[in-house]
């Protein structure tokens, strides 16, 4: 009888995910892995997709932020992406999205986040064929060739990698895209989940001068505070966005932010953080990965600002190794293995994504 493993499917917007058993594969191509589960994070693009806010084919089975261990190596593939050896039952992570390498944006202008064939695990590879196991929110995951794996160093905890999960690399990536962060400047970051979180990370150990987080989820303005932020405020603490600007000129000594990241993936944000902004200083918006419509905004601010804003979309593999050797100097400096709030059991996954969607964690992680 066909071994089978089961994996958590999302079939329809809005409802509960199901339990479903899939048969492994009987014999896997040369150059791809099949892994043992051992953590997947829940993302808050999770619960978009979950609201059908991304147009992506279905069923399948959620989950992009994977730790597992080696249980099955093709012929051909017995190193990672560095070139350490590679066994079964090795720790390790791989990078979500597979480029084409071939298309325009990826062989002219060299932006593999944007090609034009690109596979995401738990987003667009559907689990409706085999080897159906194409997302984290199951007991096993199938690595098609040309995936890129990460081996883990022993000391670094499962926790610290899913806490902050995608959000590392694609806060990397974003980074890189503004232009990296220059020594003594003044950051604020709208928004203090993993992506906010991690950006405050980057702020300090980049040199910042001081760092100012906003959200309205106290516990993680708390995680914030007992990371580093030099303020967190609690929108909600204040009347309108012209109060909440004032304050952050006021911290700024009137002059406003050198540089203002976008986490929350609320339109509302956006002008508001133009706003923060000092004049000629620096917009980076990474919290918008799916469609949650318009919001009012005055191109007159950036022309008399003289704003230089940035737009930033997944990550890439370089992203995901720049992001390990982050976490795996930094983890315990910031207690990044903390993030993880609560842990689930694969049945248990939509409940897993009510409480990232409700703020009860800084992070959900399903442990199949």
């Amino acid at each position: 009888m066909t071994a089978q493993g089961s994996a958590s499917v999302f079939a329809a917007p809005k409802r509960p995910l199901a339990i479903q058993r899939f048969p492994l594969p009987e014999k896997i191509e040369d150059e791809a892995a099949l892994l043992r589960v051992t953590a997947a994070g829940v993302c808050g693009t999770d619960v978009h997709l979950w609201h059908g806010r991304l147009k992506i084919p279905v069923p399948v089975i959620l989950g992009h932020e994977t730790v597992g261990e080696v249980a099955t190596l093709g012929s051909r593939l017995n190193r990672d992406l560095l070139g350490n050896p590679l066994a079964v039952g090795d720790r390790v992570v791989f990078a979500s999205g597979v480029s084409c390498g071939r298309c325009y944006y990826c062989a002219i202008a060299q932006e593999p986040t944007r090609c034009l064939r690109r596979k995401v695990y738990g987003i667009n590879l559907t689990c409706s064929q085999p080897p159906h196991f194409f997302g984290g929110q199951a007991e096993y995951v199938y690595l098609i060739p040309g995936v890129c794996i990460f081996k883990l160093p022993d000391g670094l905890p499962t926790d610290a990698i899913v806490a902050v999960g995608c959000a590392a690399p694609t806060t990397v990536h974003a980074f890189e895209n503004a232009g990296g962060m220059h020594h003594g400047e003044n950051v604020v970051i709208q928004g203090a989940g993993p992506v906010g979180l991690f950006s405050l990370v980057l702020a300090l150990e980049g040199g910042a001068s001081k760092v100012i987080v906003l959200d309205q989820v106290q516990s993680r303005l708390e995680a914030a505070k007992k990371m580093g932020a030099d303020h967190v405020l609690n929108i909600s603490d204040f009347e309108n966005s012209e109060q909440r600007v004032a304050k952050v000129h006021e911290l700024t000594n009137g002059i406003g932010a050198d540089m203002v990241v976008e986490c929350s993936g609320n339109p509302k944000a956006v002008q508001e953080g133009w706003l923060m902004c000092r004049d000629s200083g620096r917009y980076l918006e990474v919290g918008h990965y799916t469609d949650r419509g318009e919001a009012p905004l005055n191109p007159h601010i950036i022309t008399r600002k003289q704003l230089k804003i940035t737009g930033s979309w997944g990550m890439a593999p370089r992203h995901y190794l720049h992001a390990l050797r982050v976490i795996e100097k930094v983890w315990s400096k910031y207690g990044l293995n903390q993030l993880v709030g609560r842990k689930f059991p694969l049945e248990d996954s939509t409940q897993a994504l009510e409480a990232v969607e409700k703020g009860e964690v800084v992070k959900a992680v399903i442990t199949p």
